[in-house]
C-alpha cells in the first residue's frame, strides 16, 4: 500500500530531484554505430548503421525489415526519420558521470524491467536500476525525519519542508529533532521553537541556552518535559526555564527504556537516570552517537562499532560489529536491522552474524534514520533514500543469504554422503597414483617425439627382443642409458630389476 506520504515525496517540485539507484554493466557492440534504442513491440530494439536489432534474451537479432533512414522508433508501428524527436530524446543529465565518455550526442532511452539501456554518440550503454529503493531531497543534507498521521517534516540544513513541500519562512535551517510533545510540536535547532501555526515557527525565550547548550532533542518521562542540550541534561519547564538534571558532558542522545531516562556522551558513556538517582550502564572509551531501544535491547551506536544491552543490565554489554562511525540504527517489522553510518547504509537481517552493505560510500546522518509505512527512510548528506522493506526482503536479502533451513538430519546426512565421496576419491587418487608408478615417458632421440610405456611393457620387451643388457634397452627405445636409468629412478627402481629375472629367461631360451 502506498501511502499519502509517500505520494507526496514522488511528487514535488523540482526542489526534489526523484531518481533511482542506477549501476553501470556493460557497453554492447555492433559493427557499425549505434543510432538509437526504444521500447517496441516484444522488448528493446536499437538502429544501428545496418539495421534493426531486437534483443532477445541477452542476444541481438537483426531484423529482415529494409530501413533507409538514420533513425526508427516505434509509435503503434515502426516509422523511420531522418533525426530524433525532441520527445524522443533523453535528458541524460543526471546520469552523465555514469557514461564512459564524453560525447552525450543525440541521446535516447529505452527501459525493460531493471534494465536500462542508453543510446549516445554512436555507443549502447546498458544499467541496472536498483528498484529496492527511491532518491529525493537530492543535494539537501538531511537533519532529522518526522512522520506521524497528522504531518511529516523533513528537517535539513538548508530549510525545514513541511508535508506538500511548504518551507518554512523561520527558522532557515535545522539542527536537531522535531518532536510532538503534548499535542504540541516543537522544532529543536540550537534554539527551541515551536510550531504555533501550520507551517510557522515561533522561537521560545529561554535564557540560559549559553550555559546549556544547543537545544537537540525533547522527551516527555513521567509527567515532565525533558531536553537534551549540547552540554545538560535538563527538565524544562516553561514557566521556569531548564532545571539541570547532569551536566559535565557532551551529550548526544537520550531515550525512555523500562520509564528509566537513559542518555549518552562523547566520552563514550551511558547513564541511567532513576529515582533521582545516576547509574553507569557501561563505558566503551569512545564517542556515542545515538541509542535505539528494541524490545529488551538497547543499541548503543558508537564511532568503533554498534554495542548492545540486554534489559540495561551493565554484564550484558556485547559488542554486535564493528562498522565504523555508526551513527543511527533501526529495526524494521521483519527484524532486519538498518545501520546508518558516515561511510554508507547497512542491513543485518535477523540470525545473521555480519552487516550487508545496501548504499555504499555515502555520509548518512544521525537522527534522520526511521521506519514508516513499511519503508525505511534514511537520511544522507546527499538527501533521502526511501526503502521498499518487502523489495528487500523478497529481491534483496536472498542474494545474500541461505534461507533454507537444512535441520540437524539433513546435515548428517550430509555430511554421510560427504565422507562417502571424500572415501571414494582418495581411493580413486591411489589407484590413479599406482598407474602412474608403473609408467615412464622416455624422450626419444628423434625430435619432438615421446615414447609411452608401462613397467610391464619394458618386462614384455626384454623377452620378446631378447635384451641383455641396459645399453641395448635404452637402444631398443632409441634413446640412452643416462636417462633410461633417471627415468626408472624416479619411480625407484632400475633397469638392472626390470631386466634380471627377464634376462635369464631370454638366456634359457637362446640355449634352447
Amino acid at each position: 500500500m502506498i501511502y499519502w506520504k509517500l505520494i507526496i515525496f514522488l511528487c514535488l517540485t523540482p526542489l526534489w530531484l526523484y531518481c533511482q539507484d542506477t549501476t553501470f554493466v556493460k557497453k554492447h557492440f555492433f559493427n557499425n554505430p549505434v543510432r538509437n534504442v526504444f521500447n517496441g513491440p516484444d522488448g528493446i530494439y536499437v538502429k544501428t548503421g545496418d539495421g534493426l536489432y531486437m534483443l532477445k534474451e541477452d542476444l541481438w537479432i537483426l531484423k529482415g525489415e529494409v530501413y533507409t533512414k538514420k533513425f526508427v522508433f516505434f509509435d503503434k508501428q515502426f516509422f523511420e526519420s531522418d533525426y530524433v524527436p525532441n520527445n524522443y530524446l533523453a535528458n541524460i543529465g543526471s546520469m552523465k558521470e555514469l557514461i564512459p565518455q564524453r560525447a552525450l550526442s543525440e541521446p535516447t532511452l529505452a527501459r525493460l524491467e531493471n534494465k536500462l539501456f542508453v543510446a549516445v554518440a554512436g555507443n549502447l550503454y546498458e544499467y541496472f536500476i536498483n528498484t529496492s529503493f527511491m532518491h529525493t531531497f537530492d543535494g539537501y543534507s538531511i537533519r532529522n525525519i518526522y512522520f506521524d498521521k497528522d504531518i511529516s517534516v523533513i528537517s535539513t540544513y538548508n530549510g525545514i519542508f513541511i508535508n506538500d513541500s511548504l518551507k518554512a519562512e523561520s527558522p532557515k535551517y535545522a539542527s536537531g529533532s522535531f518532536q510532538k510533545i503534548n499535542d504540541r510540536y516543537f522544532l529543536c535547532s540550537d534554539l527551541l521553537f515551536e510550531m504555533t501555526e501550520f507551517g510557522k515557527f515561533t522561537q521560545i525565550d529561554i535564557t540560559d541556552v549559553n550555559i546549556s547548550g544547543h537545544f537537540r532533542k525533547l522527551l516527555k518521562w513521567n509527567n515532565e518535559v525533558i531536553s537534551l542540550n549540547t552540554r545538560s541534561i535538563n527538565i524544562w519547564n516553561p514557566e521556569i526555564g531548564l532545571l539541570p538534571l547532569h551536566r559535565g558532558d557532551e551529550y548526544n542522545d537520550m531515550e525512555i527504556v523500562a520509564n528509566k531516562l537513559i542518555f549518552c556522551t562523547s566520552k563514550g558513556q551511558v547513564l541511567q537516570y532513576s529515582n533521582k538517582k545516576f547509574t553507569t550502564l557501561c563505558s566503551i572509551q569512545t564517542r556515542i552517537r545515538d541509542l535505539y531501544e528494541y524490545g529488551e535491547i538497547l543499541y548503543i551506536c558508537s564511532d568503533a562499532g554498534l554495542y548492545t544491552l540486554e534489559k540495561l543490565a551493565p554484564e550484558s554489554l556485547k559488542k554486535q560489529n564493528k562498522l565504523p562511525n555508526i551513527v543511527g540504527v533501526s529495526m524494521d517489522f521483519n527484524k532486519n536491522l538498518w545501520i546508518a553510518t558516515e561511510a554508507g547504509l547497512y542491513v543485518q537481517p535477523e540470525k545473521e552474524p555480519n552487516p550487508i552493505t545496501f548504499i555504499p560510500n555515502i555520509e548518512f546522518k544521525r537522527a534522520a534514520l526511521t521506519i514508516y509505512d513499511d519503508h525505511v527512510y534514511a537520511g544522507s548528506v546527499q538527501g533521502i533514500f526511501i526503502i521498499d522493506i518487502f523489495n528487500v526482503s523478497k529481491n534483496f536479502l536472498p542474494q545474500y543469504i541461505n534461507e533454507v533451513d537444512v535441520g540437524y538430519g539433513n546435515i548428517l546426512l550430509y555430511t554421510v554422503i560427504f565422507l562417502l565421496i571424500l572415501s571414494a576419491l582418495v581411493v580413486s587418487l591411489v589407484r590413479h597414483r599406482k598407474k602412474i608408478k608403473n609408467k615412464v615417458i622416455v624422450n626419444t632421440t628423434k625430435k619432438n617425439e615421446e615414447t609411452i610405456l608401462t613397467i610391464d611393457q619394458m618386462e614384455q620387451d626384454i623377452i620378446s627382443q631378447r635384451i641383455m643388457t641396459v645399453e641395448g634397452l635404452a637402444e631398443f627405445y632409441k634413446t640412452n642409458s643416462v636417462q633410461l636409468n633417471r627415468i626408472l629412478k624416479s619411480y625407484n627402481t632400475t633397469p638392472e630389476n626390470i631386466k634380471t629375472d627377464k634376462v635369464k629367461t631370454c638366456q634359457r631360451a637362446v640355449k634352447e
